[in-house]
């Protein structure tokens, strides 16, 4: 698999310059009529929503965390695999309908017997960095409520194929083993 590597620029820039935009548009306000200021705060609320639209999913899916923590072979030590913390796991890779393969772990929380018995819980994480940095997590639920944990990387999210996306999410649910 080719390193994916994300730039993930979130309007820093913008908050930088959000004083000297509300300054500004103080200044012409003041020195405007009403329908003037009416136009320039119409005008930047325009821009924001615009704006607010057309970056959505760069806000809501951010696969890398910090650069170069694409995958969980990237993360700190500790953090790669559940065998780092002396977990047993078996590595999944489920086929989407159109075609992709979405990665995950399944962590058994015993023994044969005992995993047989034992609840799975789909762990699903949030919307920023891959399964890897989530280990402490799976390691606490096996521990505390003894059930076995299948937890999976979304599309474009650490060994996962594809691009994040509203409906790839949804397509994830209805992956099967190829």
């Amino acid at each position: 698999m080719g390193s994916r590597v994300r730039s993930d620029h979130r309007g820093e820039g913008g908050l930088k310059m959000l004083p000297l935009i509300i300054g500004l548009a103080l200044v012409l306000l003041l020195n405007s009529s009403w329908l003037v200021a009416l136009m320039i705060v119409v005008g930047l609320l325009l821009f924001f929503v615009i704006n607010l639209i057309m970056r959505q999913e760069s806000m809501l899916y951010v696969p890398c965390v910090m650069p170069g923590m694409q995958t969980p072979s990237d993360n700190p030590e500790g953090m790669r695999s559940p065998a780092d913390r002396e977990m047993p796991f078996e590595d999944v890779f489920l086929e989407t309908v159109d075609g992709l393969r979405i990665h995950g772990w399944f962590l058994p929380v015993g023994d044969e017997k005992e995993t047989r018995r034992s609840p799975t819980l789909l762990f699903c994480h949030a919307n920023a960095g891959n399964i890897g940095l989530r280990i402490p997590n799976f390691e606490q639920l096996m521990k505390r409520l003894r059930m076995n944990v299948f937890a999976l990387d979304y599309r474009g999210f650490g060994f996962s194929e594809g691009t994040p996306s509203e409906e790839g999410l949804i397509e994830a649910t209805t992956a099967k083993r190829p």
